[in-house]
């Protein structure tokens, strides 16, 4: 029987395989259910949602450099956030996205990322611009310390004051 995953918007998908032109498997996702879908998701491999949209990919697997504790920690702090009412976080490899809910639907507001260097852990936290003339990612803080993350940046989530963040030089 073909393995049905749904999205968080109900809709279901299946995983199919197709050799490339050089020999290789690759892996996509459909909507239409047939004997040529798998049963399973393929050892080494995840299926992810962009939560802003609800589609599904299944993409390779990425080890996460962020310790289940601080995983932890920074849905601590997300859970005491009053300003918003519901959140999804994306950990892969070296990243972790942080989507809030917004006039119905995910948006991806904050990311953090890891970086290690010998015992040295630092995280880098940037926030989308909205000004016309950047429209990109801007990195607003670094820390070395995770729970800072959550009483410095986290909190600004679902306020205005997370339009006040600024670019760190």
């Amino acid at each position: 029987m073909a393995l049905s995953i749904e999205n968080s918007q109900k809709k279901r998908y299946f995983i199919k395989s197709r050799t490339t032109k050089k020999g290789n498997t690759t892996y996509y996702l459909t909507t239409k259910e047939d004997e040529s879908c798998l049963d399973e998701i393929p050892e080494g491999y995840e299926v992810f949602e962009k939560y802003d949209s609800g589609s599904l990919f299944i993409r390779k697997k990425i080890e996460s450099l962020f310790t289940q504790v601080e995983i932890d920690k920074l849905r601590k702090h997300l859970d005491k956030n009053k300003s918003i009412y519901d959140y999804r976080i994306n950990v892969h490899g070296k990243n972790i996205a942080i989507y809030t809910a917004e006039s119905f639907r995910f948006e991806e507001r904050m990311r953090i990322k890891v970086f290690e260097d010998g015992s040295e852990r630092d995280f880098e936290v940037e926030r989308y611009c909205y000004r016309g003339s950047v429209d990109d990612w801007i990195t607003i803080g670094s820390e070395s310390d995770i729970d800072k993350i959550g009483t410095e940046y986290l909190i600004h989530l679902g306020k205005e004051s997370y339009y006040e963040l600024n670019r760190i030089i």
